[in-house]
C-alpha cells in the first residue's frame, strides 16, 4: 500500500507511541526542516519542551515548521468552556514562541483544533499549532493551511499544503531616499498598510512589508530608472 514511502515512529523512545510521520522522498524538491510536537499533559512536564524548541531556533537556518499537539494555549480566547485559562497557564509556552523567534502560520479554518468529546457542555480549545520562522515566510510564501472539521479523534486534523515553493534566493531589499520624493509614495506606503491579511499579527506584519517591498520595487523601476540595480 505505501511502496516507495519512509516512515519513523516514537516507539522506541514510548512505549505508548502516538506519533506516527510517514513521507515519500521522492516528492521533496527542496530542503526544510519539520519539528513534528507531542507534548506532556502538565505545564511543568512541558518545560523541556519549550527549551529545547529555543535551543533549536539558535542553530536553525533552514525553513522550520514547527507543527503538533503542544497542550498548551496562548491566549483566553483559546478555550471555550471548562476552566478560565490563566497566565500561569500560557506564560512558559508564549515566551518559548517570543524567544524562539516563531510566529503562527496563516491558516483558515476552524477555531478550536481539539474537545473532550463530552456529554452536554463541551470543552473546546487551540492546542494544536503551526509555527513557522522568518526563512519559512520568505522562501514558503506559497504555503497554505487549514483546520479541518471534527472527526473521530478528539484533534480535528490539520491539512498543510506547500505549493509552488519559491527555491531562489531572494535579493536584498535596498531603500532609496530618493523615492519618498515622489508624489505617489506616501498613497504607496498607506496602500500596503491597509491591505487585509489573515494570521496573527506578526506574520500580518511581515506580510504587509513584504508586499510594500514589491510596491517600491515596481516604483523604482517605472519612475527612477531602476537606479539600484544600476547603482
Amino acid at each position: 500500500m505505501f511502496e516507495g514511502w519512509n516512515y519513523i515512529t516514537n516507539l522506541e523512545a514510548h512505549y505508548n507511541g502516538r506519533v506516527l510521520i510517514a513521507w515519500r522522498p521522492d516528492y521533496n524538491k527542496v530542503n526544510y526542516i519539520i519539528s513534528f510536537v507531542y507534548a506532556f499533559n502538565t505545564k511543568e512536564e512541558r518545560r523541556t519542551l519549550w527549551q529545547e524548541i529555543i535551543t533549536l531556533s539558535s542553530g536553525s537556518i533552514k525553513a522550520w515548521l514547527v507543527v503538533g499537539d503542544f497542550n498548551s494555549v496562548l491566549s483566553s480566547e483559546d478555550r471555550m468552556g471548562g476552566n478560565p485559562v490563566t497566565w500561569a497557564e500560557l506564560v512558559d509556552f508564549k515566551t518559548c514562541i517570543y524567544k524562539s523567534g516563531l510566529m503562527e502560520l496563516a491558516h483558515n479554518g476552524q477555531i478550536f483544533t481539539w474537545n473532550d468529546k463530552g456529554e452536554g457542555q463541551r470543552i473546546y480549545s487551540k492546542i494544536d499549532w503551526m509555527f513557522i520562522n522568518n526563512e519559512w515566510l520568505h522562501s514558503m510564501s506559497t504555503c497554505k493551511a487549514i483546520y479541518l472539521a471534527e472527526e473521530i479523534s478528539d484533534h480535528f486534523p490539520i491539512n498543510i499544503t506547500m505549493g509552488d515553493i519559491n527555491v531562489k534566493q531572494r535579493r536584498t531589499f535596498k531603500y532609496c531616499n530618493v523615492w519618498s520624493k515622489h508624489t505617489q509614495f506616501l498613497r504607496v506606503i498607506e496602500k500596503g498598510w491597509e491591505m487585509h491579511v489573515e494570521g496573527c499579527k506578526t506574520f500580518q506584519v511581515l506580510r504587509k512589508m513584504k508586499l510594500l517591498k514589491r510596491e517600491l520595487r515596481k516604483l523604482n523601476t517605472q519612475h527612477y530608472k531602476n537606479i539600484v540595480t544600476e547603482a
